[in-house]
């Protein structure tokens, strides 16, 4: 028996001894792995310290994406279920064209021949129906080739990134029930026919289309489109110059108590962004460039100017819109980047007309068979982005190889106030209707926006009243408005839409507390989309050699107006 428990107690403790052992080796193996963690942070941050006084550029994240219905599973699974419809239906058009070209080509063309009024007019009729049809056809068997490239395109630009949450997902889901009762209650309120009813989709737009991609891509992130983009994004970026000049440096605004005065970012909204090249403009370095221009002629030259920072949000209702320009923005910063690198290098540059095949689309291929000069403008051929969007996003990153601070290139969110450390712009992605911004569940949108700034977007709803209602809802006492178009309303909104006039619209602003402080007027005509080559579809005739018999020109016009101040 005393040799039994012997032998128990020796077990025993071989047993505490191994699990001591075992407990020990877990631990060291923790504190390895934090030392690890640390050190990397260290190394890390040292490197990025490093990189700033080397004068090497900080990186760019991607673009957070946020959703004002909130990230919810129904508001993701709509989103992309839109994404995959719009790739589809893109995918089975091409069919119904090729099929409807073949019929037009080889049923419906011989048919003249059968309708000679008298027998042997035309002694050379079917070899002039031949030589059509081999012409013809000749030049719609091209098309399937490039539709697929077109795919290719659209297929990568089509994948929804991952959504931001704004809050924690509790509570983000509470404020979402919340915002979903609130908005079902005012649509109850509203017309049957106003496109927020509660019967149609998450994400309801006439611009989840692919073809709305490829002419929105064409225009705003190609070279082609800077005549175009001139005329119309210039002319906001001016105004914005004016009404935030660059701001004092902080040693120079030093308010006398010793204290260094932090600048305010200002927060920008840009709702209907479509693919986001003016809010990028904002951001990105083509407001920069408008205000030394606007203010290298005033009193405080002298000093070093800081720039305004902004916090520019590009909203649009549509998915397709919003997940393309998320692709696009990762091909610029990508462009930047690699181009970096090649210069670094002392690699050739690339000889002018060159093309990275990955980003070559065909922005005419879909066009319809009306005013067209000749097939060859159909297989036009251009690649993104422009050299121009490149170059602003390497002049942001030198930028910020002045500044050490950590959070640079910080991206708030757009359901919080923004950081007023931040050294630098930033821009996010908003998903969601502009008009139910002001009923969202955070008390962060209402009131919060120093401009909102609208381009081609007043004729996109059945009542721009409306609209008026939440940009006055949405801007800050004092904000201002920006509001650059046409008001050519569109042919999808629903019968009995409200269409205002340019002198009833102002008088409506007015009433709303929105008053105009500075009358733009007219601006340059332009087309809705440039022509091949860069035309700008201006007023007064077409180039020589234009592509198109007839080109729709709009005669926009701009107006600044100021939210006054309710005491």
């Amino acid at each position: 028996m005393p040799h039994l428990c012997s032998s128990s107690s020796s077990s025993n403790a071989g047993s505490r001894a191994s699990f001591l052992v075992v407990v020990t080796l877990l631990a060291l193996g923790m504190l390895l792995s934090t030392a690890l963690f640390v050190l990397r942070q260290q190394l890390q941050q040292q490197q990025q310290q490093q990189c700033c006084d080397d004068g090497d550029e900080l990186p760019l994240p991607k673009v957070p994406v946020f959703f004002t219905a909130g990230v919810t599973t129904e508001t993701q699974r709509a989103a992309h279920s839109t994404l995959k419809s719009t790739l589809e239906q893109y995918r089975s058009e091409l069919g119904l064209r090729m099929k409807a070209l073949h019929d037009m080509t080889y049923v419906r063309l011989p048919g003249w021949e059968e309708e000679e009024e008298e027998e042997g007019e035309f002694d050379a009729s079917a070899n002039l129906t031949s030589h059509l049809q081999a012409r013809m056809w000749g030049e719609f068997e091209k098309i399937p080739q490039y539709w697929q490239q077109n795919e290719d395109l659209l297929e990568r630009l089509l994948r929804f990134p991952d959504p931001t949450p704004a809050l924690l997902p509790t509570a983000h889901e509470t404020l979402t029930q919340q915002f979903k009762r609130r908005r079902e209650k005012q649509q109850r309120s509203t017309s049957s026919s106003s496109s927020s009813s509660s019967s149609s989709p998450i994400f309801s737009s006439s611009y989840n289309d692919a073809m709305q991609i490829f002419s929105h891509l064409y225009r705003d992130w190609t070279d082609d489109g800077l005549e175009l983009r001139r005329k119309t994004y210039t002319p906001i970026l001016r105004a914005i110059a004016r009404l935030f000049p660059p701001a004092l440096p902080r040693s120079a605004a030093d308010n006398g108590s010793g204290m260094e005065e932090e600048t305010e970012e200002k927060r920008i909204l840009v709702p209907g962004a479509g693919l986001g090249r003016l809010a990028f403009e904002i951001a990105f370095g083509g407001l920069s460039q408008q205000q030394q221009q606007q203010h290298q002629h005033q009193q405080h030259q002298q000093h070093e100017q800081q720039q305004q920072c902004f916090h520019v949000t590009a909203m649009d209702i549509s998915p397709v819109m919003v997940a393309a320009t998320a692709a696009v923005l990762d091909v610029v910063m990508g462009s930047a980047s690699q181009k970096q690198e090649e210069e670094e290098k002392g690699e050739e540059k690339r000889k002018d007309g060159a093309k990275d095949s990955t980003n070559v689309f065909y922005p005419f291929l879909h066009d319809p068979l009306l005013n067209q000069r000749s097939h060859a403008r159909r297989f036009h051929a251009i690649s993104f982005p422009d050299a121009a969007a490149v170059k602003q996003i390497q002049s942001q990153r030198r930028r910020g190889k002045r500044r050490h601070h950590t959070d640079y290139y910080y991206y708030s969110s757009s359901s919080s106030s923004s950081s007023s450390h931040s050294s630098s712009s930033s821009l996010a992605l908003e998903l969601g209707n502009f008009l139910h911004l002001p009923l969202h569940p955070s008390s962060s949108w209402p009131r919060s926006q120093h401009a909102i700034i609208t381009c081609f977007f007043l004729d996109t709803t059945p009542n721009p009243l409306s609209y008026l209602r939440s940009i006055h809802s949405l801007l800050q006492d004092g904000g201002y408005w920006i509001n650059l178009g046409p008001l050519n309303y569109h042919t999808t909104l629903p019968e009995g839409a409200v269409q205002l006039t340019v002198d009833e619209i102002e008088i409506a602003a007015e009433g709303m507390g929105l008053r105009k402080v500075k009358e733009e007027g007219e601006l340059e005509g332009c087309a809705y989309r440039p022509e091949p080559g860069g035309g700008g579809g201006g007023v007064g005739g077409r180039e020589e050699g234009s592509a198109f018999l007839r080109v729709d020109v709009y005669q926009p016009v701009m107006g600044v107006y100021q939210k006054v101040t309710t005491k």
